[in-house]
C-alpha cells in the first residue's frame, strides 16, 4: 500500500477520473503527506486535464483560489 499522498497518486486508477476522496485529502494534510497547496494544485491540474471532456465549470478562479 503507498505510504505518501504522492506516490497514492502515482498508482495507477481504475477509472481515470478518480480523485481521493475529500476524507482522505483532510487525513493526508492532518498527517503532513500533503498541504492544502499541493491538494489544491493536484485539483487544478485534474480540472485542466479532463475539462474539455467533463464540460464541468462554467468559471473556475484558479489565482482567487490560490490566493486564498
Amino acid at each position: 500500500m503507498p505510504r505518501t499522498f504522492s506516490e497514492q497518486q502515482a498508482e495507477p486508477k481504475m477509472h481515470k477520473f478518480e480523485m481521493p476522496t475529500a476524507s482522505e485529502m483532510h487525513k493526508s494534510i492532518i498527517d503532513g503527506v500533503a498541504t492544502p497547496s499541493a491538494i489544491l494544485e493536484m485539483c487544478v491540474e485534474a480540472s485542466d486535464q479532463y475539462e474539455k471532456e467533463l464540460g464541468a465549470w462554467a468559471c473556475l478562479d484558479r489565482v482567487g483560489a490560490r490566493r486564498r
